[in-house]
């Protein structure tokens, strides 16, 4: 704001008092001119101060409401570990004929295993003297002090209790796994003994107990959460327009961007990629590299699956095949002469299971479509796909990146 007074002219013919009163005039201008100046700067300082202590509190809130989430998707996992441990208890002498998942999943169930949390928001929160002084709401800042230690505190017990004491060690699997023909433990022949000990029984019929601790302990989170949210007075509708705006940085995509060769996941055993074309088809390929200690080098089989791809807004839709084409190349691998005959009888059984389902599919018939929320960065070279999977009647967000690897051309 610029505020203007008139400078006093001296070479006026003034008397003493005259020239004190222009003199005090533009004192008291100048003055006032910088309380305006500076009392502006200073009011939108603190609002800023207050939007940006805002936005702290709206993501400490959102890390309480994430380990809400983590604590029911635990109390359901138990649940379903629980029922499919007594099944296989109640069916300990057939056990040969029972899936595998099912099998591993219990193995899984029963063995150690140390359980982690994200604390990088808390360390934010609790490390910023800025934070404190910008949301300057002393309950709000007790209700995360309390969360964060509460937190600690019930890792440790997941961690340390008996109840959570699983009785298979890692350290005993490995003494499986170096023992077994080939690496391959038959989990089904060690379920039959270790169902039978009184440690694992034990474990297992804890299970509906630390159920109930799991929900027990997000409900009095869940508590926190809303009384974190009163005292702000932070609306379920703020913290969705905020998560939205956390969790997207780039634009939505556009029809000229898309068409080109684009990388999914691509480490030292897979690779996905997408070929999207500029008629609306695409090519989606799944290649699997496969390390063996029988030979040297990496065997690989690969998968293209044919499909079709529509741009709405900033939704891409997806539509793939069921069916789909394989190639099993074995020409990278060498092995020594006693050990041709186990690694060719190993291609061979491969490429009979990838024809198996190659039948199954194309018996079925059918294809898989897919919506995805679809935003790219500014660089032009990296897309965001957005989409939600139904996990027992909850939404779960899934979000997966492809990078450019090509101009179209």
């Amino acid at each position: 704001m610029n505020v203007k007074f008139k400078m006093p002219n001296f070479k006026r013919n003034l008397k003493v008092q005259g020239i004190a009163q222009e003199l005090l005039m533009t004192v008291i201008g100048t003055t006032i001119s910088i309380v305006l100046t500076f009392g502006t700067a200073h009011l939108v300082e603190q609002s800023q101060k207050r939007a940006a202590g805002r936005q702290t509190a709206m993501m400490a809130i959102h890390d309480l409401d994430e380990a809400v989430t983590e604590l029911r998707r635990l109390a359901r996992q138990e649940d379903e570990n629980f029922k499919l441990a007594s099944y296989l208890m109640n069916n300990i002498d057939r056990l040969g004929g029972i899936g595998q998942d099912t099998i591993l999943t219990v193995q899984q169930f029963i063995t150690k295993g140390e359980m982690h949390f994200s604390d990088a928001t808390e360390r934010t929160y609790l490390s910023s003297q800025d934070s404190w002084k910008n949301i300057d709401n002393a309950k709000f800042n007790d209700i995360m002090q309390y969360f964060y230690q509460s937190r600690k505190q019930c890792y440790d017990e997941f961690n340390n209790h008996y109840m959570w004491r699983q009785p298979l060690s890692q350290e005993e699997e490995y003494e499986l796994l170096i023992s077994s023909e080939g690496y391959d433990i038959d989990y089904a022949a060690v379920l039959s003994k270790k169902l039978l000990d009184k440690r694992v029984k034990a474990f297992i019929e804890f299970a509906p107990a630390r159920q109930r601790r799991y929900n027990y302990v997000a409900d009095a989170w869940q508590q926190l959460s809303n009384q974190a949210k009163f005292a702000l007075g932070i609306t379920d509708e703020e913290m969705k327009t905020f998560l939205k705006e956390k969790e997207r940085h780039g634009e939505p995509l556009d029809l000229k961007d898309l068409p080109g060769l684009w990388v999914a996941t691509q480490s030292a055993d897979i690779e996905t990629s997408f070929e999207f074309k500029k008629d609306k088809t695409m090519i989606y390929t799944v290649a699997n590299y496969l390390a063996n200690p029988f030979y040297s080098g990496r065997l690989t089989f690969t998968q293209k699956r044919q499909g079709t791809w529509l741009l709405v807004g900033d939704s891409l839709f997806l539509q793939f095949a069921k069916d789909f084409d394989y190639i099993v190349d074995d020409s990278q691998i060498t092995c020594s002469p006693q050990m041709k005959d186990s690694v060719e009888g190993f291609v061979s059984h491969l490429r009979a299971q990838y024809e198996q389902v190659k039948k199954q599919v194309v018996e079925e018939g059918g294809t898989v479509e897919m919506r995805c929320a679809a935003f790219i960065d500014e660089s032009g070279s990296k897309i965001e796909l957005s989409r939600t999977r139904k996990d027992n009647d909850e939404e779960e967000e899934i979000l997966e990146y492809l990078t450019r690897q090509e101009n179209p051309k």
